[in-house]
């Protein structure tokens, strides 16, 4: 009986963490996902990887059954100027500029941190808030093919950032200006990064029982930038 209370307390310490991220590996077949004005490309779309194009004057739209995300793009001018592509149980990318990723369950006044990575091969992308989120454009390094496997690029040439806003709402919508990006997962409520949180603020910091604690303003803050 002791191990049963044990497992399921272990169960819900787990859900409790997963509820503050959203991951798009949770999107693994296309019943987890409902589309508007895309049509799904045959050709381009195999094994896990789908492929939805936008006609001209049409408006897309995705949602997903257990994610409080929805994912639209304005209507292009030039048919199939835009695209959309589940990659199942990985990521989702917008193909394009104009794409505006919305999420409609945030917590206000906490640290948002998208992992994200630039599509495109012809130039630095920038994330940017448009709407309920605090904090400077993103850049987004180019794809770079001749640094797969280095750093923050995965094996195919995509460079990882982790992005971080403030929520200043209960929902935010953000969008890449440039080429489209692609995403993996969303943390509600992530630690603010050091540098972010001490930026242009006079800092001190000081050992307590073994244990890096900065002081700003008054305010004691770990490692991470998490508040004591």
């Amino acid at each position: 009986m002791k191990k049963f209370f044990l497992f399921a307390a272990a169960v819900a310490s787990a859900l409790t963490i997963n509820a503050n991220v959203i991951d798009f590996a949770t999107v693994a077949a296309e019943s987890d996902f409902s589309l508007k004005g895309f049509t799904k490309n045959d050709k381009e779309s195999k094994d896990t990887k789908l492929v939805y194009d936008l006609k001209a004057e049409t408006e897309g739209e995705a949602t997903f059954t257990n994610l409080p995300v929805v994912i639209s793009v304005a209507a292009p001018k030039d048919d199939k100027a835009k695209y959309f592509t589940i990659n199942l149980a990985t990521y989702v990318e917008m193909g394009g500029k104009g794409f505006e990723l919305k999420v409609t369950e945030a917590k206000a006044d906490a640290t948002v941190e998208l992992l994200v990575a630039n599509k495109s091969e012809k130039g630095d992308g920038e994330l940017s808030a448009v709407s309920g989120l605090e904090g400077n454009p993103v850049a987004l390094p180019k794809r770079d093919k001749n640094k797969a496997n280095t750093g923050d690029y995965d094996k195919d040439g995509y460079c990882w950032v982790k992005a971080q806003f403030k929520a200043t709402d209960i929902e935010f919508v953000i969008t890449e200006t440039m080429y489209g990006f692609r995403v993996k997962s969303i943390d509600l409520d992530a630690a603010t990064a050091v540098e972010n949180v001490f930026d242009g603020v006079k800092a001190v910091k000081t050992f307590e029982n073994g244990q890096l604690v900065i002081i700003k303003n008054g305010v004691r803050y770990n490692a991470l930038g998490a508040q004591l």
